[in-house]
């Protein structure tokens, strides 16, 4: 009898846990001669059952919400990756510039390729001769044209002050530069140690600016970056008030590294560079562009040029440098 009264405790206590949920039980009822001497109910299943059959719902439960959760992380894991894409494809063109100097050294001193593969080096640091920075008089003379510049840009303006012998110039360059980050990060100048841009434009008076960034932007929203990119010519004018400001064009990219990318492609380098050039005012502002000196017949970045289908060979940063300075020595 005990056992029945307990069971019909722990039977109601569920009957509570559960809300909504209806458990049957049968009744039983005791009478003699009309007088109700004893009630109590009794569940059709066992006890044990009955505990069985709420714990498997709780675990089901439970299971369900952490296989829901696990979806969700999926699906979110999913598109962060294809929001990023973007970001990676742009924010990576501008490779590691120790593998980048290297590889073009060699390039430029052994040839590109050899039976059609290229060779392995082991890497070697050589330090630029002060005969490369030399040329002929009429060379020279329009290099002077450019010893009160600033020359601001990412891997590709590395690579001039590298390679392109422009003397007495200073350059604010940093791999990966753009105008999300220009503000943030600093740059190692010569004689100046590491610096950021406010500090750089502040220091010295100069009479041109050159500028080459948008590489690294193109994954980004095309509104948003123009908006950034006129905002910081905006900046360098009140910070360099009577300085010439020229914009530099993004160079273009081989056919086949633009092949089947949706970001970076000639296409969109040739909105970008259209939309910045409307900021010239030929007055103050001006812009030039060295795609026509490095294009092919088809207007890619001639294959031959290049070893990663962005970045020019060392040996011809030279050229670009002399196209740079004639182009701008009337400013």
């Amino acid at each position: 009898m005990d056992y029945m009264i307990k069971s019909v405790e722990i039977i109601l206590d569920y009957i509570i846990k559960e809300e909504n949920n209806i458990i049957r039980a049968n009744k039983i009822e005791i009478n003699i001669k009309g007088i109700k001497l004893y009630e109590t109910y009794y569940a059709p299943r066992s006890l044990w059952a009955l505990e069985w059959r709420i714990k498997m719902r709780k675990i089901t439960f439970f299971a369900s919400v952490i296989f829901f959760l696990i979806i969700i992380s999926i699906i979110c894991t999913g598109s962060w990756k294809n929001i990023s894409l973007a970001k990676d494809k742009t924010e990576n063109i501008d490779v590691d510039i120790k593998e980048y100097v290297q590889r073009d050294l060699f390039n430029k001193l052994d040839g590109v390729k050899k039976d059609g593969k290229e060779e392995k080096h082991e890497y070697v640091a050589v330090e630029r001769s002060e005969k490369t920075l030399t040329g002929s008089a009429t060379q020279e003379s329009d290099r002077k044209a450019n010893d009160n510049a600033l020359f601001i840009g990412d891997s590709r303006t590395v690579g001039i002050a590298e390679y392109a012998g422009i003397k007495n110039a200073d350059f604010y360059a940093n791999v990966g530069l753009s105008v999300y980050n220009v503000f943030k990060e600093k740059a190692n100048v010569k004689g100046r140690g590491r610096i950021g841009i406010d500090k750089m434009l502040t220091s010295k008076e100069y009479g041109k600016v050159y500028i080459m960034i948008g590489i690294n932007e193109l994954g980004y929203n095309f509104k948003k970056t123009v908006e950034k990119y006129e905002a910081f010519i905006s900046y360098i004018s009140k910070k360099q008030p009577y300085a010439k400001i020229i914009i530099q064009s993004n160079l273009h990219v081989t056919k086949e590294r633009a092949r089947g990318d949706k970001i970076i492609n000639n296409k969109m380098i040739n909105r970008y560079n259209a939309t910045i050039s409307k900021l010239a005012n030929d007055e103050t502002i001006f812009y030039i562009d060295a795609n026509k000196v490095f294009d092919d017949k088809e207007g890619n970045l001639a294959a031959k040029l290049t070893y990663d289908g962005v970045h020019i060979l060392a040996k011809y940063y030279k050229k670009w440098g002399e196209w740079i300075v004639k182009e701008t020595s009337h400013l």
